[in-house]
């Protein structure tokens, strides 16, 4: 499918990503990256996956790694918020949800040779994300997945390659199932519109955060499940009336900062709507 450009992977190289790595979020950790890196090689090796080989050259280094992924939170994030930077943490999140960060990121660099990429990037976590499931199907209870697998079918749908581009319409319905196993179409007890008296701020801050993070993943999968209708002429996976939940909060109590901003305006906002 492609080569690395070596300027990716040079460590002479690092400062030309300087420009890109804006800070977003804490860096990516050695330990993911060569998680990624060690599945890269497995996946691109045909002995091991049965897999055609899809790539030639080094894979791109731990700086090129984690400027693509501050770029998905400066360019993506806000067209589609569904994971909540604020509380963001490279160092709990899974490696696949990482690739699919980097792989999504790497489409907005201003390097030539990251732009060269995208491809390879895509094929990677395309196959990634099908192994993942394949060595363990329980993972497809588990919100990382779907996540994962929604930035999976974004990229897959508007990349150059054809075969990309149809592999995203033949995964449609799998990312659909994954997010009705996590239950994300269905809202899971009350809004929190306020919290007890008794209850810590940090941990009212932590449940809101998971059921808001699920109402946007759900609105995000049927989104783009209704652009497929708009762009290719698909009928829709997911009715809108699956939809059993209210819509997302505003954007600034899901960019708080920190719990006791969160509650700040979650009081304010209470107080607003009461007047």
């Amino acid at each position: 499918m492609g080569t690395f450009d070596p300027i990716l992977s040079s460590r002479d190289s690092d400062d030309i990503w300087c420009p890109e790595d804006l800070a977003h979020v804490n860096p990516l950790p050695r330990q993911k990256y060569d998680q990624i890196v060690a599945k890269f090689e497995s996946l691109n090796n045909t002995t091991e996956a049965g897999y055609k080989q899809f790539s030639t050259g080094a894979f791109p280094s731990l700086t090129a790694c984690n400027a693509f992924m501050q770029l998905f939170f400066e360019e993506f994030d806000p067209l589609f918020p569904f994971i909540h930077k604020p509380s963001f943490d490279p160092r709990q999140e899974h490696w696949l949800v990482l690739l699919a960060l980097v792989t999504i990121g790497c489409r907005y660099s201003k390097i030539p040779a990251a732009a060269d990429c995208v491809d390879i990037f895509q094929e990677f976590l395309r196959r990634a994300f099908h192994a993942t499931i394949e060595e363990d199907y329980r993972t497809t209870h588990e919100p990382w997945l779907a996540q994962a697998g929604l930035l999976n079918q974004i990229g897959l749908q508007f990349s150059r390659d054809l075969r990309l581009t149809e592999s995203a319409q033949s995964i449609r319905s799998l990312i659909a199932s994954v997010c009705r196993k996590v239950n994300c179409f269905n809202e899971i007890g009350p809004r929190i519109n306020a919290i007890d008296p008794g209850q810590p701020c940090a941990e009212a801050w932590r449940l809101w955060r998971r059921k808001e993070s699920m109402c946007r993943l759900a609105y995000s999968v049927w989104l783009l499940d209704s652009q497929n209708a708009l762009f290719f002429d698909l009928p829709p996976i997911i009715p809108t009336d699956l939809l059993r939940l209210p819509l997302p909060g505003t954007e600034e109590l899901w960019r708080a900062p920190t719990a006791a901003a969160w509650l700040e305006i979650l009081q304010k906002q209470g107080k607003d709507g009461e007047s």
